[in-house]
Parts: C-alpha cells; structure tokens; sequence
C-alpha cells in the first residue's frame, strides 16, 4: 500500500515536472529556471542542465563572479547562462566559463531574469529537444521521441527495480 502510494506520488511529480518543462520550452511561461543550451559554460554547466534560479540583487556589483541568466538587448526571446567577470557602474559584462572572450552586449541589471542558485544535470535535455521540435527542425523532432522513449525505459526500469 505504501509503496503504491509512493509511486503514484512520484509518478504525479514527475508528469507536473514534464508539463513545466514542455510549457517552459514553449515560452507558455516564465518559470523560476532556465535550461543550459549550448557548451559555453562547460565544465560548469552541461547542455541539458536545468539551474534553478533567483531574482537578481538591486545592485549590479552584487553580480559579480555568478552565474545569471539574461536576455540580450533586442533578442528578448533569447536567453544566455554566463558568468558576470566585470560590473562597469550600470553595465554588466557576461562570459561563459568556457568562452575565450566576453560577451558583446551591454547588459544592465534589467537584462537578467536571475541567479543560478543550483543546477540539475541533464533534466532538461526533452525541453531542449521539443523546443527544437517546435521549431521545425527534422533533427528536434527525433530528439523528442528519444526523449519520451528514454523517459518510457526510466519508468519501467523503476517497475522493475520495485519488484
């Protein structure tokens, strides 16, 4: 009884987490997360990362030496996970750990959404993949289903290991 309970829960959790994610990647919804996109911030933070954000302090000199999400001036749709490695008075310059020079946009503190306060390895790789999907892309479309399939082997990998 318990552990039906317990895997009906787990199993709720893990449909809400999903249905986040999907609206998340869509742009349905803001949420207090982004997904890591691309290798810039390697060995920090992976492609498929998810880093659980804060809202960002008042002061920009704050920001100095985190890890923040933000939209470049003009590309609102757009979002970058980089380190803040200078805070010129009012501007913020970005790179990613693993970029050899900085960012090129002027960033000021009404460009980041938040700071990376903790980062969940690898849970965002189906939201990467239907946000590829979504975008036409044959190779998102694939990416997706092998998504799905990986999430269907993990479910009934944990049937098993339950009994």
């Amino acid at each position: 009884m318990k552990t039906d309970i317990v895997s009906a829960l787990s199993t709720a959790i893990a449909l809400v987490l999903l249905a986040l994610l999907i609206l998340s990647a869509l742009h349905v919804m803001t949420p207090p997360w982004a997904v890591v996109g691309s290798y810039s911030m390697v060995p920090t933070l992976e492609i498929g990362d998810i880093v659980i954000l804060v809202p960002p302090p008042a002061s920009p000199s704050q920001l100095l030496g985190k890890v923040v999400v933000y939209t470049p001036p003009g590309i609102p749709w757009f979002e970058i996970v980089h380190r803040v490695v200078k805070v010129q008075g009012d501007h913020i310059v970005t790179k990613g750990d693993a970029n050899p020079v900085p960012d090129v946009w002027k960033i000021t503190i009404h460009n980041v959404r938040g700071v990376v306060v903790l980062a969940v390895p690898h849970i965002g790789l189906l939201a990467l993949a239907v946000k590829t999907a979504m975008s036409g892309s044959p190779g998102g479309v694939v990416l997706c289903m092998l998504g799905l399939l990986y999430m269907i082997v993990l479910y009934f990998l944990s049937k098993i290991v339950e009994h």
